[in-house]
């Protein structure tokens, strides 16, 4: 039905030549997107704050004592619901993989889609005393994913300088967050970073000082809804207006970089976009959730817009996605349908249809 020529991701000298190859005057073509950074279970969370915070600490300490009440309630949603809900916000927006950072739960190994946990876990520095014994107990062959200068009181810089020491062994590490990193140079042994823009602004009223980067790489994340928008789109907006990364380096943080750094076999993975600009660039990050017309992952159609479903609607169910309709997989509209019947709203005025 369209060009789409995936021959054409083959690493080329441009990203934007890349993309151009593979659009025509209504669509374009991107290759597998990953979300560097998702709690998944915190999705079905409002977002809770209640004036601009010092550090992760400070927060987590401000919500626990203010909005217990809506945490509890929450929290009595079984686990698996709101697993599956938040790789469901991932899937509805184009993303093909996930890398949540928690606790492994067996239960995340049951949901039909990518996601990525082949790390070792630690929170972070200030909330988990046993960080120091993790890191060295860490298999030689896993990155160490932790939360690293979530804040901008002291503390938060003096982070960064104890995790280097404390890495002896120089074990790959992927920080997320880095808001108190200063410059590069307290780096040196840092793997990546992942940047989540839209969840420090909101919290902490600042980001990580990633147009100084030139060594280490800059991956982008979310975060869960807790802390920032639902709209993957949205939070890359925010991102692109700070003027931190070109368009390509943003571009590259969330479709080449991840692939790399987690060595994520996606090269059959692609998502069809309705185009919307003639510039390349500025219809990438126009992108609202409803643009997107079809997602594959490993040779499976797991979304379709009504309007490119076709042959494959027998195999396909319907659901209601921001006054569209989109097709989904069975196993995710039942996955609606059972949060349907939870006392809550659901993003996205998100409904299943018979």
């Amino acid at each position: 039905m369209f060009p789409i020529e995936l021959k054409n991701w083959i690493p080329s000298n441009s990203f934007q030549d890349a993309i151009k190859q593979n659009c025509d005057d209504r669509h374009f073509v991107l290759p597998g997107l990953t979300n560097s950074h998702d709690h998944l279970e915190f999705n079905l969370f409002p977002k809770l704050r209640h004036r601009i915070y010092e550090d992760y600490v400070d927060w987590g300490n401000d919500i626990h004592s203010k909005d217990s009440t809506v945490i509890k309630k929450i929290s009595t949603i079984p686990l698996l619901l709101r697993i599956q809900l938040g790789v469901l916000k991932n899937l509805l927006q184009g993303i093909t993989t996930v890398v949540h950072h928690g606790v492994h739960h067996p239960l995340i190994k049951q949901v039909p889609f990518r996601v990525f946990l082949d790390y070792h876990y630690v929170h972070s520095l200030r909330t988990d005393k046993w960080w120091r014994l993790k890191m060295l107990k860490a298999p030689f062959q896993k990155p160490i994913l932790l939360h690293l200068a979530e804040g901008v009181s002291p503390q938060m810089h003096k982070e960064v300088d104890l995790l280097q020491r404390a890495n002896l062994l120089n074990r790959p590490i992927i920080a997320i967050h880095g808001i108190g990193v200063e410059d590069e140079d307290q780096l040196k042994k840092l793997y990546a970073l992942v940047w989540c823009p839209d969840s420090n602004f909101f919290l902490y009223g600042k980001t990580a000082p990633v147009e100084k980067f030139k060594r280490v790489p800059v991956l982008f994340g979310t975060d869960s809804n807790v802390s920032s928008s639902i709209s993957f789109w949205e939070q890359l907006r925010v991102a692109r207006a700070t003027k931190k990364l070109s368009d390509e380096a943003l571009f590259n943080a969330i479709a080449f970089l991840p692939k790399n750094i987690f060595k994520i076999k996606n090269e059959d993975d692609f998502v069809l976009v309705k185009r919307t600009k003639n510039n390349i660039w500025d219809s990438i990050y126009s992108i609202q959730e409803e643009d997107i017309d079809l997602v594959v992952c490993n040779h499976q159609i797991v979304l379709a817009d009504d309007s490119v479903v076709g042959k494959h609607a027998n195999q396909l169910l319907p659901v209601i996605f921001k006054g569209r309709k989109k097709w989904l997989l069975p196993y995710w509209h039942e996955v609606v349908r059972q949060l349907e019947k939870l006392p809550i709203d659901l993003p996205f005025e998100l409904k299943s249809l018979p």
